[in-house]
């Protein structure tokens, strides 16, 4: 039987862990899971925006590249990838290849210059959809949690 102990985060959420598996965080309130998130290659205003968005119901990590965000992937398990349309070492299509090929974590895109081309090939490619900024906190957490769905 394994132990469990509960903490609360800065945000003040409660959640309860087993000492065994330490990547498991479960809301006390509620049976809606913490939702992992990588975020890579978003500048300073891009990634305070999304962590004020997304705050309440996702922890997340932070990369600058592909090779960074793939290490997250790996370590952190998380259900949901946000990047960028380009990235330092590369774009978007990269990290999907990536992805598809180690993980199945959905991949949101986002993009200042978003257009019905741009979604169309984000969709045809196999990411899991397309988002425009500045970020709209209904739309961008409603992507979020269906992503994180799928990857359950």
């Amino acid at each position: 039987m394994s132990n469990f102990y509960a903490r609360r985060d800065w945000h003040g959420n409660c959640f309860v862990n087993t000492r065994s598996d330490m990547s498991s965080a479960v809301r006390v309130f509620g049976t809606q899971s913490v939702v992992a998130v990588v975020v890579v290659g978003c500048d300073e205003n891009d990634f305070a925006s999304l962590a004020s968005i997304l705050n309440k119901d996702c922890r997340l990590h932070r990369a600058a590249d592909r090779k960074e965000a793939m290490r997250l992937v790996t370590t952190v398990r998380p259900q949901a990838v946000i990047c960028d349309e380009v990235l330092a070492d590369g774009d978007w299509r990269g990290l999907l290849v990536d992805l598809q090929r180690e993980s199945a974590t959905p991949l949101i895109v986002t993009s200042r210059l978003a257009n019905d081309r741009l979604w169309a090939e984000v969709l045809n490619l196999g990411a899991f959809d397309l988002v425009a900024r500045p970020f709209t906190g209904d739309e961008l957490s409603r992507v979020v949690q269906m992503a994180a769905r799928q990857r359950k």
